[in-house]
């Protein structure tokens, strides 16, 4: 399983196990999450997780070192919830507010962030100990109501910033988590908090309603649907699929290989198949594949499983609706009972004319067979397995 750190200088710092539980929500089962504190380091030390987060910029410098791989480190960029902000702006424009965080960097860094999710109406003065603020009467503070001078009653205390969904994103990415539940899980740890990036917060409800939608439809399928990356890794697939191969597992994200069994996982690795029948597990299926490409390169491989058995079901339907509705050939050749040698040469001619896919004009009196013969031609051309309409144009 992948694994996360979180990055802090001690065990007595709050926002590492805050961050633990924040990313154990959206993560939990999916990756395990660790706290690492600098101050339990001495000398040369490691950091073997798969991502490590940090809080500022300062401590990339010390934590590069540890890594095989400086690409591992994610700064967490954070957030606030709804129900903080709809406070803050509640507070009268223009009045001074006090910004109160442990240090001067880390205040200016939440300014920072009020100012981007749209606190422009205030005056935000950062907090310096060397300083009263005699004429400020209410503070904000995210989880540092410590650090408030003792006169200000008004304290708005944000608690503890949550990690904005901008984040999570980069980290399922370095990951490359696929679990199909995570969206439903990212989607509600996002409800509750302001986003950084504009717009972000809608663009991902709508894409997790899209794929809601998609993930109906391809589950309505009665065919099997296979996606595969380049690295012949499952990247989508459906329930019909999951039946059809006898699985009985979650196939995304594991290795194709690792699912199916010969003959089919030869026939799996072949560039294009168009539908071949394949004989597996005891079923029969006709097997298309098609290569995806994204800007030119290949993407992966799409795959569709056609039952036969489904197939086979689906042309008895069709052919007892034709039935039912008239619209089928009643007659063939060998119903038309002669032995008229012009009736004969008739019937050599319209079976002559059947192979043929141009129009057929057949003319004569009134019972002498033309309808016969229109079923008999229309049964054994090359659309015998097509409707057969027939207009009464007297009536």
């Amino acid at each position: 399983m992948k694994s996360i750190t979180v990055v802090t200088d001690h065990a007595k710092n709050p926002v590492g196990f805050f961050l633990k539980e924040n990313l154990e929500t959206v993560l939990g089962g999916l990756a395990e999450v660790h706290n690492h504190y600098l101050d339990h380091q001495t000398g040369d030390f490691r950091i073997t997780e798969d991502v490590v987060i940090i809080m500022t910029r300062e401590k990339a410098l010390l934590v590069k070192p540890a890594l095989d791989d400086a690409k591992k480190i994610v700064l967490a960029k954070r957030t606030i919830r709804k129900s903080e902000i709809y406070r803050i702006c509640s507070i009268p424009p223009g009045t001074r507010v006090l910004v109160v965080n442990d240090t001067y960097d880390t205040t200016m860094e939440f300014i920072s962030l009020l100012y981007q999710i749209g606190i422009d109406h205030l005056e935000l003065v950062p907090y310096d100990p060397r300083n009263d603020y005699p004429d400020i009467m209410i503070a904000i503070t995210p989880g540092e109501r410590l650090h408030v001078p003792k006169h200000i009653e008004n304290v708005l205390d944000t608690g503890n910033r949550l990690m904005d969904i901008s984040t999570f994103i980069q980290i399922i990415d370095m990951l490359g988590i696929t679990d199909p539940g995570l969206h439903q899980r990212l989607y509600r740890y996002s409800e509750d908090q302001v986003p950084l990036e504009s717009g972000i917060n809608s663009q991902y409800r709508q894409l997790y309603i899209r794929n809601l939608e998609l993930d109906s439809i391809m589950n309505i399928s009665h065919e099997g649907i296979l996606l595969v990356d380049t690295a012949g890794l499952v990247s989508l697939h459906n329930r019909a699929l999951t039946g059809m191969l006898g699985t009985g597992q979650e196939l995304a994200g594991h290795p194709l290989e690792s699912l199916v069994q010969e003959p089919l996982l030869s026939l799996l690795g072949k560039p294009r198949i168009d539908d071949e029948l394949v004989q597996y597990r005891g079923r029969s299926f006709m097997l298309t594949a098609t290569r995806l490409e994204h800007f030119g390169q290949p993407s992966g491989t799409y795959y569709n499983f056609r039952d036969i058995t489904y197939i086979r079901r689906l042309e008895q339907n069709l052919n007892a609706r034709l039935k039912a509705s008239g619209f089928v050939s009643q007659y063939v050749f060998d119903d038309i009972k002669t032995s008229a040698p012009v009736m004969l040469q008739c019937k050599k001619l319209a079976h002559k004319f059947a192979g043929s896919s141009l129009p057929v004009f057949l003319s004569g009196e009134s019972g002498t067979g033309k309808e016969l013969f229109a079923h008999a031609i229309h049964a054994a051309s090359d659309r015998r397995n097509q409707s057969f309409v027939a207009f009464n144009c007297a009536a």
